[in-house]
């Protein structure tokens, strides 16, 4: 067993902020998982519900094809071209976990991905990333740091 002072030691050189960025990089998709189950659900990030299709949206979309149907009256999946979702990354400003993606397509797509609050973690989603996502690993790179 080790001691309090051998314990000190072994801390010294952990740097916590490289610590939790490695634990976020390596958990990434998981963490953007979060967002994107609302988002596949037609609700922001704030649980917000963003829209319905409608019939016409149907009938045109069989010609595009997209990743996911869009049935009328049911929520938007942001699923269209998979752009949205294939390009969604993670950017860590401060203490601040952002999400955002690289597939946001035109002006008018970005307006209305900004304006509906899209991109996002709200309480709820940040205490699913913090305690069931980031501190377990993070608890874990601990014990093999230390060794308990």
């Amino acid at each position: 067993m080790s001691t309090v002072k051998e314990l000190l030691n072994k801390l010294k050189g952990v740097n916590i902020n490289s610590l939790t960025k490695l634990v976020i990089k390596e958990n990434e998709k998981e963490i953007i998982q979060v967002n994107q189950q609302e988002l596949s659900q037609g609700r922001n990030f704030l649980g917000q519900s963003v829209g319905l299709y409608s019939k016409t949206t149907e009938l045109l979309s069989k010609d595009t094809n997209p990743r996911r149907p869009k049935k009328a009256g049911q929520p938007y999946n942001f699923e269209d071209t998979g752009d949205l979702f294939d390009g969604m990354f993670l950017k860590l400003t401060g203490v601040k976990l952002k999400i955002d993606s690289k597939g946001k397509g035109d002006q008018d797509k970005k307006l209305f991905i900004s304006q509906n609050e899209l991109l996002g973690f709200d309480d709820k989603s940040e205490e699913i990333i913090n305690y069931e996502i980031i501190k377990p690993d993070l608890q874990k790179k601990f014990k093999n740091i230390t060794k308990l």
